[in-house]
This record gives structure tokens, C-alpha cells and sequence, in this order.
């Protein structure tokens, strides 16, 4: 069963170079190459040759199937078979007319006078020029220069299809001239008119007014310049330290030694002494030892009294018969006498360390200056932009504790310290709130307030309760005040004039003494002609009243 050829579709602009590489990809030894009418591929007897010559090199067949009489014709002389439409019988190429006989003669011009070089069509096709449609027998050898040009060609685009192409368009240096020089223009007129600026500077003679407010501030209140009433602020910091010291406590907890001492009582009374009684021996009075019941002992008599070391220690141990004792407070009199009767038994040694009160006193010392500064250091940063009233400052330490705790048995052992820093605090820019308004509403109206003295206030509180937050103070300063200029006035006088005019203009201002001008760019010496970038600056000559 024969198989059928393969078909591949080509593009109008579809390169040499393209059709090729199809051509050595595909399996099929037998290819028909559709190709649309008029493309490039077909205006170029050198690239029909190149492909029928490649796909003889590759052992192919190929057939062309196109639409386009001219680019059939220029096939059809190379030697490659042709259709009109797929389906279509193709027709056989011409290559014997390249090898006819050199006496052979040319058919009669009254035979072919009616003939075309294109087949008949319904088709409406454009001639081209005789010269360029006719193909001599000649043009379809592939030359050796042909040749090399054409693998020339194939590898120089096989290059250029590696190297990344340059996408930038490519503007006509005429046309960007064009358009270039009047937006250049536009934006030199537009920021001729836009973009500069002015200010004036207008030093005036001021008159010192003095300033004073009583106010009072309170938790969570709000600005209130009628009343003079100022939101008050507790600022606290709570920090926490932690830290572990050596414990240095020293003691005995080994066994206690016991014993029995005898009692000879001739004193004519019965003798009666209570539980831990304490009697030590002649010689030692250091050790002593307590009675571990109540003891009562009867005239002319010997009572047994069991006794136990007042310390543990093995030095309680020892003392044989007869080791005279006698009472550690009181005395016994010459008719009574106690003496060692068993021996002291049982007194062992083991020190251990523990925590000590002074331990704790230390640590706790120590630590409290660390918590304190990093409660200090935290205080300070939440009222860096408040005013602390230094009065209601309050340092404490809130709680300490070891662990383990005091006379607990341990190597070392945890301080941990909670101290607390906490005080009143106001905000200056209320303060100034209330220094504005007052000034401008006692002022405002007739004058023109200079300088209303919001950034010089002295405050002074007279009263503060960390409690309740409540504060009560008296602010003053100084306000200065002139004549009283209209700003928005002056703008519409200084619009496009001149630096001389101006300053003619300002300083024939009642009040004003003296004149500073100042432009952008600076080598324009007229005022804006748009008010918004007029700037008016009032300022305090140096011969007001201070």
C-alpha cells in the first residue's frame, strides 16, 4: 500500500532557510509543500534550486502545490513537479529542455502565438516583466558561486537566528525633530509661568504683649481653650529582673546527742523544773543540753532527766558517769547536785549551704537598681515628646522573691525584683493650643500677631495628684503684635511685578520697616503671576520692643 506524502504548510514570508530545516526533519520520503500565492520563496530561482538539490541530497521527492502560475512556471523549469490545488495531478517537470540538441529548433512563432508561458486560468494574474519572468536554460544551473552563496546564506541564518534580535523601533530623526522641538517648547513656557517662586520677607515694628493663662489638666480630657483645660497623662513602666546569686548560708543538720542525767535532791522541797530545762556541764558551759519533759523531783531522792543536745554536733557526745552538770540559769544550792549518769550518745556533723537572710538582702539590693534603670530607661522613651512633672514621680519596688526561699538548702538560688516608675505628664503643644487662642482672640482681630509666643512658654504646675491625674499650673510668655497686614491682598499686589516695584510696594506698608526678597530661579526678578506660589513671611524687626 503506498504511503502518503507528507504535506507541509509554509508561510507567505517563510525563508529558504526555514523550508530546508523542515525538509531535514521530516521522515517522509515523498513532500508536497504548500506554498501561498505570490510568496518570497517563489520569487527566487536560487531557492528553488536550493530545495530541489537539498531534497536530492537528502534522498526526498518534493512537489510544490501553489496557486501562483509564475512561481509553477520558475518550478516547473527547475525541475520540480507542480499542482494547482491539492488533489490535482501534478505535472511533470521540464528539466529535458535544459539537455536539448543544439540543432534542435524552436517551434514556429505561428504555433505558439496564442500560447502563454501561464497556463490557462480563470485566475486574474498580474505579468510581470518579460525580463524578469523569463528564465534562460542557463539560470537553472546552480553555479559554484550560487552554491556558495547559498550555503552562505543558510549558515549566516542559522547565526542570525541564534543572535537575539534588536526590538528597539527605529524613530526617523526627522519626525522626532518634529514633534521633539514643541513639546520642548510647551515645557519651557509652562514652567516659565508654573514653575517659579517667590517669597517676601517683611520685617515689621512688634510690640510686646505679655502672656499669662491659668489652666488645669485632667485624665482622658480633651483640648478645651475656653476653659484653659488640658488632657493630663500617667506615664508608667513596669520592668521585671531576674538574676542567680551564690547562696553563702552555712549550717548543721546532723543528730542531736541524747543522754540521762541523775538528780540527788537534800534540799527537804520537791523540786520541780519544766520541759526544756537546760543544764550544761561544769566543764564546758557552751554545750548545753534540754530537758525533754517536765521534771519533778522529790526530797531524798535520785530522778532520772532524759536530755537532748541543744545543737546537733558529735562535740555533744561523751561526758561519762558521774560528769557533774548544773543548771544553765538559776541555782542549784549546795543540797542538790546532777551529774551524767549514762553518757551523751547520738551527735553526728553535716553541713549544708543554704539561703541566707543576707543572701537575700544582697540580691535583692542589687537587683533593684537594674529594674529600677530599665524602668527608668522605658519611662523616659513613652514621655520623650510629654512634660514629667518631676513632683508626682514615683520609684518602687513592687515585689521581690528567691527561690527557693530564705533558709531553703540550695547551692544558688533566683532573685527576681518587679519595679515600677510612674508620674504625671502634660504635652506642650497643648499648652501652645491655649496660648494661640488666647492671643489670637485678644489680638487677632485689630492686629497682626507676629509671634504669638507658643515656643517660649514658661510653665509652672502648682499642683499635682498621680491619684487622680489631676494638675493645675499658670503658662506665660510673650506675644509680639503690629499693624495688621492682609497677606492674600499683598499676593494680588506683587503678581508679576518686579523685585524694585515690590519692594517700593511693601515697604510703603504702614508698619513695615524693612524688605527681604527671595526668587526661584533666581536669576528671575519678577514675582509669579500665580498667587499660590507667592510666599509671605512676617517677622519682628530688630527695633521692636523686646
Amino acid at each position: 500500500m503506498p504511503v502518503e506524502p507528507k504535506t507541509i504548510y509554509l508561510e507567505a514570508d517563510e525563508e529558504i532557510t526555514s523550508v530546508i530545516d523542515k525538509l531535514r526533519k521530516t521522515e517522509f520520503k515523498d513532500v508536497v509543500l504548500i506554498i501561498p500565492k505570490e510568496a518570497s520563496l517563489l520569487q527566487s530561482v536560487v531557492n528553488l534550486k536550493l530545495i530541489k538539490r537539498q531534497a536530492e541530497n537528502l534522498g526526498k521527492t518534493v512537489s510544490l502545490v501553489t496557486q501562483d502560475k509564475v512561481g509553477r512556471n520558475l518550478a516547473d523549469k527547475v525541475g520540480l513537479a507542480t499542482a494547482a490545488k491539492l488533489g490535482q495531478e501534478f505535472s511533470q517537470p521540464n528539466e529535458e529542455k535544459e539537455n536539448k540538441p543544439e540543432g534542435s529548433t524552436e517551434p514556429s512563432q505561428k504555433n505558439h502565438k496564442d500560447e502563454s508561458p501561464i497556463e490557462d486560468t480563470n485566475e486574474v494574474v498580474f505579468k510581470k516583466n518579460p525580463t524578469e519572468e523569463t528564465v534562460s536554460s542557463d539560470d537553472l544551473v546552480v553555479s559554484e558561486d550560487e552554491d556558495t552563496e547559498a550555503e552562505a546564506m543558510w549558515h549566516k541564518k542559522e547565526l542570525e537566528e541564534k543572535t537575539p534580535k534588536n526590538l528597539m523601533p527605529k524613530f526617523p530623526k526627522k519626525k522626532l525633530f518634529l514633534i521633539g522641538v514643541p513639546i520642548v517648547l510647551i515645557i519651557l513656557i509652562a514652567g516659565f509661568v508654573f514653575l517659579p517662586r517667590a517669597k517676601a520677607t517683611i520685617y515689621v515694628q512688634a510690640e510686646k504683649k505679655p502672656v499669662s493663662i491659668d489652666f488645669s489638666g485632667e485624665k482622658d480630657a480633651k483640648v478645651d481653650t475656653e476653659k484653659d483645660i488640658i488632657p493630663s497623662q500617667v506615664i508608667e513602666s513596669t520592668k521585671e529582673s531576674s538574676k542567680k546569686y551564690a547562696a553563702t548560708g552555712k549550717k548543721n543538720v546532723g543528730t542531736k546527742a541524747t543522754g540521762t542525767l541523775r538528780i540527788s535532791n537534800a534540799s527537804g522541797d520537791t523540786i520541780a523544773w519544766v520541759a526544756g530545762t537546760r543544764f550544761a556541764p561544769t566543764s564546758n558551759s557552751s554545750l548545753i543540753y534540754r530537758a525533754t519533759s517536765a521534771i519533778t523531783a522529790p526530797d531524798g531522792a535520785f530522778t532520772p532527766v532524759a536530755v537532748e543536745a541543744d545543737q546537733p554536733g558529735d562535740q555533744y557526745n561523751g561526758f561519762g558517769s558521774n560528769q557533774a552538770f548544773t543548771l544553765v540559769s538559776g541555782s542549784l544550792g549546795s543540797s542538790v547536785t546532777i551529774t551524767c549518769q549514762t553518757g551523751m550518745t547520738g551527735g553526728t556533723n553535716k553541713e549544708v549551704t543554704f539561703v541566707s537572710q543576707t543572701d537575700i538582702n544582697n540580691a535583692k539590693s542589687e537587683l533593684s537598681k537594674e529594674a529600677l534603670g530599665d524602668a527608668t530607661t522605658d519611662f523616659n522613651k513613652k514621655a520623650e515628646n510629654l512634660k514629667v512633672i518631676d513632683d508626682s514621680k514615683k520609684e518602687e519596688i513592687v515585689s521581690a522573691s528567691a527561690s527557693p526561699a530564705l533558709n531553703g538548702e540550695a547551692a544558688e538560688f533566683t532573685m527576681t525584683v518587679k519595679a515600677t516608675v510612674k508620674a504625671l505628664a502634660y504635652n506642650m503643644n497643648d499648652i501652645s493650643a491655649l496660648i494661640k487662642a488666647d492671643v489670637e482672640k485678644e489680638y487677632g482681630f485689630s492686629k497682626q500677631v507676629v509671634d504669638n509666643g507658643s515656643n517660649n512658654v514658661e510653665v509652672s504646675i502648682s499642683s499635682s495628684d498621680l491619684a487622680t491625674a489631676k494638675i493645675s499650673g499658670t503658662a506665660k510668655t510673650n506675644a509680639y503684635v503690629a499693624n495688621k497686614l492682609n497677606e492674600s491682598q499683598i499676593k494680588d499686589e506683587l503678581k508679576g511685578t518686579s523685585s524694585t516695584k515690590a519692594t517700593n510696594y511693601l515697604k510703603g506698608l504702614e508698619g513695615v520697616e524693612d524688605v527681604k526678597l527671595q526668587f526661584w530661579p533666581s536669576f528671575i526678578k519678577y514675582f509669579p503671576r500665580i498667587k499660590n506660589n507667592i510666599y509671605i513671611k512676617i517677622e519682628i524687626s530688630d527695633n521692636s520692643n523686646n
